[in-house]
């Protein structure tokens, strides 16, 4: 770990988050633990190029809520969002799955189940920016 890098801690319901701002991954966030809590709590996070980032509930969502629903409540997509390059973890370990998604082919298709997962307890959705998924 790079010591003149800043670091910041994010608080988030007794779960403490180690981030370096300057990381090129923002997946960096979604620890093992964190998406466990996630899991129990019934909700889901968003981070990245959204203007709301954040853990959501699943409670008070719609009974299926998708990746674009999702989206929106996360405030829409910012200046910068990468519409062909969303990432959903689900999972940990050998049973984690990374999920590339489109906004744009969910635009272009439709509400349809393949481009447009429903959100489940204890997902993590990142929005890249424009140039950020091309350096991972």
């Amino acid at each position: 770990m790079n010591l003149l890098r800043p670091i910041f801690f994010i608080v988030m319901c007794g779960a403490v988050l180690l981030l370096s701002a300057c990381s090129n991954n923002p997946e960096s966030v979604a620890t093992k633990e964190f998406m466990a809590d996630l899991t129990q709590s019934n909700s889901y996070a968003m981070f990245g190029q959204v203007p709301k980032q954040g853990r959501y509930s699943l409670q008070d969502a719609a009974p299926h809520l998708t990746v674009s629903q999702a989206l929106v409540r996360a405030g829409g997509l910012a200046a910068h969002t990468d519409k062909e390059h969303f990432v959903l973890r689900r999972g940990s370990g050998r049973f984690e799955q990374r999920l590339i998604i489109s906004i744009d082919a969910i635009m272009r298709l439709g509400d349809v189940y393949e481009t447009n997962p429903v959100v489940k307890a204890g997902d993590v959705i990142f929005a890249y920016g424009t140039m950020e998924f091309s350096k991972l």
